[in-house]
């Protein structure tokens, strides 16, 4: 029953109108308005991969929405440069929760997703498919992509679809001097199926001078004159050398 629990709760006006979602998010629903589909994530999950969804829904209050519908942020936020950037910034003191702010909104995006966009919706339209073959949800799929001795062939195609979308990512950005090299990896989240440590570090190093040079364009620009305290960039820390460290990358 919603009315008893909602008496106990301690805003007022979640008390009084019961009946109502609790926080109904106007700009969010404002945002999307004219939207057909959003790209919507869990906060909490490690495989971190966005799925496409219809609107005209209530979305709940542990999901990450991303205002776009197309394909190539589909593929942009897939790819294993999404998730290598938001995990080498998450704080694992606490629960790891996704963080739009500090994950999405400082990864620079290239200036176009060409690449992205067809090799999104190729890898969509596969793990649909695998789904419904399978009967199983993105979760288990993607703990048997990480499992060496799956050797089934649908998984093959999904890791060899993902090693296509992070290529796509490559050329989006412009970086065909940089050799990335897929394969099985010991990482502090265990074994995964992912680009190699050498590459890995050398993109993370590259969006983080990218973020920054956007920062100093914005800073000089005064966007940022009415939030000096925090500012919206890359957070890294740094070894008492003085050395960047992005996280266990």
């Amino acid at each position: 029953m919603v009315k008893p629990e909602r008496l106990k709760v301690n805003r007022k006006a979640h008390r009084e109108r019961w009946w109502q979602y609790g926080d109904k998010r106007p700009l969010l629903y404002e945002t999307i308005r004219g939207f057909d589909f959003v790209l919507a994530m869990t906060m909490v999950s490690k495989t971190m991969l966005p799925c496409r969804v219809p609107t005209g829904q209530v979305f709940a209050h542990k999901l990450v929405v991303f205002a776009y519908e197309d394909w190539g942020h589909f593929g942009l936020i897939s790819s294993n440069f999404h998730w290598w950037w938001a995990f080498s910034r998450m704080n694992f003191g606490v629960q790891p929760n996704y963080s739009p702010t500090d994950f999405f909104e400082t990864l620079p995006q290239p200036r176009a997703l060409s690449g992205c966009e067809c090799a999104g919706e190729d890898l969509n339209r596969l793990r649909e498919s695998l789904m419904q073959t399978r009967s199983e949800g993105l979760t288990k799929i993607y703990n048997r992509l990480h499992i060496r001795d799956d050797k089934s062939s649908d998984i093959e195609a999904l890791r060899e679809s993902h090693i296509s979308l992070d290529l796509a990512c490559v050329r989006d950005y412009g970086w065909s001097d940089l050799d990335i090299s897929h394969g099985f990896y010991e990482t502090s989240q265990g074994i995964r199926f992912t680009i190699a440590p050498s590459p890995r570090r050398e993109f993370l190093n590259r969006l983080l001078e990218l973020n920054q040079q956007q920062y100093a364009v914005e800073e000089a620009q005064g966007l940022h004159e009415k939030h000096k305290g925090s500012p919206k960039r890359a957070m890294h820390h740094e070894a008492p050398d003085g050395q960047l460290r992005l996280g266990d990358v």
